[in-house]
């Protein structure tokens, strides 16, 4: 068995937990799967991406590399909430308005 294979072999079963884990992430599961059904996800489509990068299969390096992306801002959101980073995003930005309006002022 090449590499590839077994790379392909070893996301089909990552992907298969963590869509079993999907399936059981209901509000009385909800402390147990959670984020743990994403970082499974994370690891079966990282695998299937390497397989693809190793094989050229670019269709396959898409979906997994989207993937990949999506179940990484879900870990992310899942300990850092984006509602938050928003919020701080905005605050920042107009932090930064601000400060550009005064420059604008102090310089003519």
């Amino acid at each position: 068995m090449t590499l590839e294979e077994k790379l392909k072999w070893a996301g089909t079963y990552f992907l298969l937990v963590g869509v079993t884990l999907n399936i059981l992430n209901n509000p009385d599961l909800q402390q147990y799967v959670y984020p743990w059904n994403l970082a499974v996800n994370l690891t079966g489509c990282s695998l299937l991406f390497f397989s693809a990068l190793l094989q050229g299969d670019r269709p396959y390096l898409l979906l997994n590399g989207v993937l990949g992306v999506g179940y990484s801002l879900g870990i992310l959101n899942a300990f850092y909430p984006l509602s938050d980073m928003i919020d701080v995003l905005i605050a920042l930005w107009t932090h930064m308005a601000h400060a550009d309006i005064h420059f604008m002022e102090l310089t003519g």
